[in-house]
């Protein structure tokens, strides 16, 4: 050990002698300081460079905004992409996908098919919390980056109006949230092509699934924008969007579910390879442009209190908040604000008047009920129904079931069945039609009882009814 310390004491000091050794004091190779280089370029002569021509005029037409408007937000959209953090979030999200969809095997207990539809609901989940992350940090970054950049007040005391710093900033951050949506789909169909479907319905991807998270994510960069703009920095804001996730999550497990104060949210949309959206699709659609509405709102409300130069306290912006809203801003707000208030109004009714709202909290206690009244008819048969003849074509039809007795060795003196609306007539016994969902539960008795017979075609019977009381 002894010798092993005086071996590294010794090349200790060898290192020091040649450090010593190679030492200039000189200035060459150091960081000239900021007042040198000030002197420096002062004392240099300055270069004039000839003139071109006459100086182009500005213009401050339509032409000019929407040209404004695409190089503020392809710079914008080229600074998140360029970022590495970007870059690991979408990793993060392509792999929590691509693991999700190898995984999903079943459904139900039955083995499926990885259809466009099962691929959809499954990427909704996948990159949902990628998405907020994405929204969350880049909001700051794109709100702050001037100030922090010492440049705010350069950018700001020019002519150029403050819509071409939010709009493109929001707008930025929307194309980008979408574009992760680009990224789920090429997820899909390729671990579609792995397990071997290739009817990969891009339609169904654009319509399902593309469209409407594009509409939430748009919705979501509004939210973020507003929030990053209300805030002292950009710290407040991150923590008031985190608070926002959170509270989406504890509000609704605490019963907080209404759509019409949970900003962003739409009804949920099962698909089907058959009936599509349904009217579910048109009811998301309804509030979807509800939401729409309020984002315009925000966006108008974030445009009259936009930071500008030095100033950035919350008083100050609200006092000449009414002198901002004077002009088009204004008169876009009030449109929105009454569209935001009609659909609001027509949700309301639809939802609470016309049709009964029920929270999941009631829908379980509802279950629960249903299972207590109907737990003693648990050993009753059930039927099995192997052929239904129609009669008529017409919108109100008739249709008889002949059923079967599939139990070899019991005879079955009466059969229970759950129907959506009761049958209007079978053999001769009228029975109450009744709608109400989950459905009423009717037990028929047979005249004779039916005894075990394979063959359906040999067993006749008619039918008196019990109609279970409503739950």
């Amino acid at each position: 050990l002894l010798y092993n310390r005086l071996i590294w004491v010794g090349i200790g000091f060898a290192l020091l002698a040649a450090a010593y050794a190679l030492y200039r004091p000189a200035a060459r190779g150091a960081k000239l300081k900021k007042a040198d280089k000030l002197r420096a370029l002062a004392a240099a002569e300055p270069v004039e460079s000839p003139a071109r021509g006459p100086l182009a005029e500005p213009s401050y037409g339509l032409r000019a905004a929407l040209t404004q408007l695409r190089s503020r937000t392809a710079f914008e959209m080229a600074l998140i992409f360029k970022s590495p953090a970007y870059v690991v979030l979408i990793a993060l999200g392509l792999t929590f996908a691509i693991a999700n969809l190898l995984f999903t095997g079943e459904i139900y207990g039955a083995p499926i098919l990885l259809v466009t539809r099962v691929v959809i609901t499954t990427l909704i989940g996948a990159f949902g919390l990628i998405s907020m992350i994405v929204a969350i940090y880049y909001s700051g970054e794109l709100v702050w980056r001037d100030r922090e950049q010492r440049v705010h007040e350069i950018v700001d005391a020019s002519s150029t109006p403050d819509w071409t710093f939010l709009i493109p900033k929001t707008l930025a951050l929307a194309l980008v949230l979408i574009s992760t949506l680009a990224v789920g789909v090429i997820a899909g169909v390729g671990v579609q092509t792995y397990k071997g479907v290739t009817d990969y319905q891009f339609d169904d991807y654009l319509m399902w699934y593309v469209v409407p998270e594009a509409i939430s994510y748009a919705l979501l960069a509004v939210l973020a924008i507003f929030v990053q703009a209300m805030s002292p920095n950009k710290f407040v804001g991150w923590a008031v969007m985190v608070v926002y996730l959170i509270a989406t999550i504890v509000l609704a497990n605490l019963g907080f579910e209404d759509i019409l104060y949970r900003y962003g949210q739409s009804p949920a949309v099962p698909l089907s390879d058959m009936n599509g959206t349904g009217d579910f699709g048109v009811a998301a659609t309804w509030v979807n442009a509800y939401w729409t509405a309020f984002a315009v709102i925000l966006l108008v409300v974030v445009y009259g209190l936009w930071r500008r130069g030095t100033e950035t306290r919350l008083m100050p912006r609200l006092k000449r908040l009414p002198r901002r809203l004077m002009g088009p801003a204004g008169v876009i707000g009030g449109l929105a604000l009454v569209v935001f208030m009609a659909l609001g109004g027509f949700i309301f009714t639809n939802t609470h008047v016309w049709n009964e709202y029920r929270t999941s909290d009631q829908d379980e206690k509802r279950s629960a009920d249903y299972e207590k009244t109907l737990l003693r008819f648990e050993t009753t048969p059930q039927p099995s129904v192997v052929n239904v003849v129609t009669f008529g074509r017409h919108v109100n039809n008739s249709a008889g079931m002949i059923i079967s007795n599939p139990n070899s060795a019991q005879t079955a003196p009466s059969i229970a069945k759950r129907l959506k609306r009761g049958p209007e007539e079978n053999a001769g016994v009228t029975v109450p039609a009744r709608g109400h969902d989950p459905g009423p539960v009717f037990v028929f008795s047979f005249s004779t009882a039916s005894r075990p017979s394979p063959s359906a075609s040999s067993l006749a019977m008619s039918l008196a009814e019990t109609q279970l009381p409503s739950l």
